[in-house]
């Protein structure tokens, strides 16, 4: 786990797996704004699921990584990486979400911009 500090906040970073699914879950209930505009889907029990599995059929299991931001024990933001894709040597982001009260506050730049530190 990564400990961060921004704008007074702390939070904490760490891998995400299926037995994050239930506060995953809620964290998509709560950012289904994005769903609806974004995925033109509303949220379902299998958001948090494929966010957790889903990936081309290029990219093994093991190089799909998803980071988890807390504070306070709540999940406020996840960001989804694919090593390797489309190419080697290169790290795809196919999702970068944060909570709506916690979006264009910084947090998001900040927090990408640390992902370096997780030694991925």
């Amino acid at each position: 786990m990564l400990s961060l500090a921004l704008n007074s906040l702390q939070f904490s970073a760490r891998f995400l797996n299926t037995a994050d699914i239930l506060q995953l879950a809620e964290f998509c209930i709560t950012c289904n704004d994005f769903f609806e505009l974004v995925e033109k889907q509303t949220v379902s029990e299998n958001t948090a699921r494929e966010i957790l599995q889903a990936r081309p059929s290029a990219v093994p299991p093991d190089n799909k990584i998803v980071v988890g931001f807390e504070t306070d024990k709540q999940l406020v933001a996840v960001v989804e990486l694919l090593q390797d894709y489309p190419q080697q040597n290169t790290w795809f982001v196919g999702l970068l979400l944060l909570l709506p009260e916690y979006r264009c506050s910084g947090y998001g730049t900040h927090g990408f911009a640390d992902l370096s530190y997780l030694h991925l």
